[in-house]
């Protein structure tokens, strides 16, 4: 049986409009990429679907309830509501420093679970700022942690 499935590639800004031919189960070809990697794209998006995973974690004793998280690498698209749920039962301990790794190997994929804000603990008015380590100061993260995540 031919089938035909149309695709937007977004690899690069162009979005190349894509068409994939698929008979008998089988990808026999692509047209309308004009470049490489639009065709890996597609043979990655027809057999192997995967997606960056962008949600938020809950955050135990910090200023915020809440930290932005992503995944480390892309998951299996099959799987992503999985990893939403096992990251929904997860709490964070503040305080949660960008580039923590808050989970490893989320849901059996193989990608680790990573913050991408500083969720600081929660200033107890004791002047220790709720921190564990005597109230050290913390400061803005370095270009190098920003360039980690």
């Amino acid at each position: 049986m031919k089938q035909e499935r149309r695709m937007i590639c977004i690899v690069c800004p162009l979005g190349c409009q894509m068409t994939v031919q698929i008979e008998d189960g089988e990808m026999v070809g692509i047209s309308g990429h004009s470049c490489k990697r639009g065709e890996s794209y597609a043979i990655d998006e027809i057999n192997d679907p995967r997606r960056t995973l962008t949600t938020t974690m809950r955050v135990q004793g910090g200023e915020a309830p809440l930290v932005s998280v992503k995944s480390d690498a892309p998951v299996p698209k099959a799987q992503l509501f999985e990893c939403v749920k096992h990251i929904n039962n997860m709490v964070a301990e503040a305080p949660v420093h960008i580039g923590d790794k808050l989970i490893e190997n989320v849901a059996g994929t193989e990608a680790n679970i990573v913050a991408t804000c500083a969720v600081p603990c929660y200033n107890h008015g004791d002047g220790t700022d709720g921190q564990r380590d005597g109230g050290a100061q913390r400061t803005a993260p370095s270009q190098q942690q920003m360039a980690a995540v």
